[in-house]
């Protein structure tokens, strides 16, 4: 596995090449770039030109791209409607795919491999409707991303049909071919368990996020600071066979660049664990609200 962070770190701040310079002053080599109002914006693709420039001179490569989950077109957050891909709603899925497109034409100017894409709603539940919903716009989206190389990660959230058995389970049968599963190891911790999830991932196992929690909120804390078994998820992974990225996905944390280079230390431990070994784990001085 090669160890990456997501820009999400700095979402209140306009990504650019001071970022690039601590990402990769910490000791990373992959980014994700993640699409939020004024960080990053599927509309400006200037913007994405520039942040690839930045990224390429700090030796950073933009490994993947977070599709939004919210329409950044609507200002006030309680007004910004939930985008889904499994939607019962014509609207809402229209302007998921809409956004799916414009993501593939980001990633194709930052040379982003991965399209991470949310589905689905906390109340979701296993419908024929959303099942339909759901497979017809993974067909639309294989024809979005036919010949671009990019691989569409769908991530697990916690509804029924984004478990990532069943991600994996739809993309098999179904036989689709630039698609894989984002296991997301917080939510996972959430709603299954992470080490169980890796397995029914399979050969589908196609990006990893890394963040811990209580196990009954999505909090986004570093590793070690929350509920999750690393000692029984990383040799998990290790046993897939997954090589990917593995990308630290902690957010709001008041001191970022001090926690990139404790995020850093954190993947040389979890790499151990993944061996069997016990490692001593790094304390870290950058307090975390969320804990």
């Amino acid at each position: 596995m090669i160890p990456g962070v997501s820009s999400q770190i700095f979402h209140s701040e306009r990504l650019g090449p001071a970022h690039a310079a601590a990402i990769s002053q910490a000791g990373f080599t992959l980014t994700e770039a993640y699409t939020y109002p004024g960080h990053f914006e599927l509309g400006d693709e200037a913007h994405a030109r520039a942040v690839r420039d930045a990224f390429d001179d700090h030796g950073v490569t933009l490994i993947s791209l977070h599709a939004p989950f919210f329409d950044e077109r609507k200002s006030g957050t309680a007004s910004r409607g939930r985008l889904s891909i499994s939607s019962a709603r014509p609207a809402a899925r229209a302007a998921a795919l809409d956004a799916v497109r414009r993501c593939a034409d980001i990633a194709a100017i930052l040379g982003a491999r991965i399209l991470v894409i949310h589905f689905g709603d906390g109340g979701d539940k296993n419908t024929h409707a959303v099942i339909e919903n759901l497979f017809s716009s993974m067909l639309h989206i294989e024809d979005i991303l036919l010949g671009t190389g990019i691989t569409a990660a769908y991530e697990n959230i916690g509804t029924p049909t984004s478990l990532c058995g069943y991600i994996a389970n739809m993309l098999d049968r179904y036989e689709m071919r630039q698609a894989g599963v984002c296991l997301d190891i917080g939510h996972a911790n959430i709603n299954e368990d992470p080490a169980t999830a890796v397995e029914r991932a399979g050969a589908r196992l196609a990006h990893i996020h890394a963040s811990d929690n209580s196990g009954h909120e999505d909090q986004h804390n570093p590793p070690f600071l929350g509920s999750v078994r690393w000692d029984r998820v990383m040799p998990a992974i290790l046993k897939s066979g997954y090589r990917g990225a593995f990308i630290f996905e902690p957010r709001f944390q008041p001191e970022p660049v001090k926690l990139l280079h404790h995020l850093r230390a954190l993947f040389e431990k979890l790499s151990l664990l993944a061996q069997g070994e016990n490692p001593d784990v790094p304390e870290s001085d950058t307090p975390f609200p969320n804990c």
